[in-house]
């Protein structure tokens, strides 16, 4: 299951992974947050998925990444922290960052929540002004 939120006083998009997440899931999250019309045009995100296991085939990645490609025309920049725990959680994670090569596309892949939070927020304005809603709505894909 994939559930998300944005975090207004931290200034990015936190994402947890619970429970074993597979591609067809991580491509309707990707899905809903080309529909989301509130979010900032420079996104952070932070993913949290040490709580999950991701059950995704390597080859399947490349899926991942066309959703992705779709989605980042919507915005200026994208900067996306994955925390992950395990070691083969760790290797997609670092497969995928090697394949994800786009200049407005930052992926990096962390074990400490501190440091991926340090990460994902560095050049994040916290000036930013958005509408009040974005910050009250919290989803849940199944």
């Amino acid at each position: 299951m994939v559930t998300y939120n944005y975090n207004k006083e931290k200034g990015y998009l936190n994402v947890v992974f619970s429970s074993k997440v597979n591609h067809g899931e991580i491509i309707n999250y990707i899905g809903s947050l080309m529909k989301e019309d509130d979010l900032p045009r420079d996104l952070g995100v932070l993913i949290d998925a040490r709580a999950g296991s991701v059950n995704i085939n390597p080859a399947n990645l490349y899926y991942i990444l066309e959703e992705n490609v779709k989605m980042f025309s919507k915005f200026n920049s994208l900067r996306v922290a994955i925390v992950v725990d395990g070691t083969i959680n760790t290797a997609l994670a670092v497969l995928y960052m090697r394949l994800i090569q786009l200049e407005r596309y930052k992926f990096k892949t962390f074990s400490l929540m501190e440091s991926a939070e340090e990460w994902v927020r560095k050049d994040v304005d916290q000036n930013r002004t958005y509408p009040k809603e974005i910050f009250t709505r919290s989803y849940t894909l199944l």
